[in-house]
């Protein structure tokens, strides 16, 4: 008898442990929501203050973000997270890159982002 009520108490014991780590398992992982996106300035006659950039019209450098004011020559973004990445949902994007405070557009292009993937945009060559 004695051995027949320890069989069952590990039984529920190990019954337990199966149930407790299968219900922790996801079925289906999250997909990802946005696309990782880092900005590098290769362009070697840059204005030395460097560019603004702006994705779909807004600029993204302003002193009130996490950004520094300007991209610069030979440059990434850093952000707060010590990451050159900028997220952005899934889509079609329009970039520029503009002279430092004004609407002088120096380059324009449309990236089409698929989110869970990472790109990196190179401004090179010369203007």
């Amino acid at each position: 008898m004695k051995n027949k009520n320890q069989f069952i108490v590990r039984a529920a014991a190990i019954l337990s442990v199966v149930l407790l780590l299968s219900a922790c398992a996801s079925d289906s992982p999250l997909a990802p929501t946005t696309a990782r996106v880092k900005f590098f300035l290769g362009v070697s006659d840059a204005p030395t203050a460097g560019v603004d950039v702006l994705v779909d019209g807004a600029p993204i450098n302003l002193k009130s973000t996490i950004l520094p004011d300007t991209l610069k020559y030979g440059g990434t973004f850093q952000t707060s997270t010590d990451s050159s990445y900028l997220s952005y949902g899934d889509g079609t994007r329009n970039v520029k890159i503009n002279n430092v405070g004004t609407a002088n557009t120096l380059f324009s292009t449309d990236l089409a982002l698929t989110a869970g993937k990472s790109y990196t945009v190179f401004f090179a060559d010369t203007l």
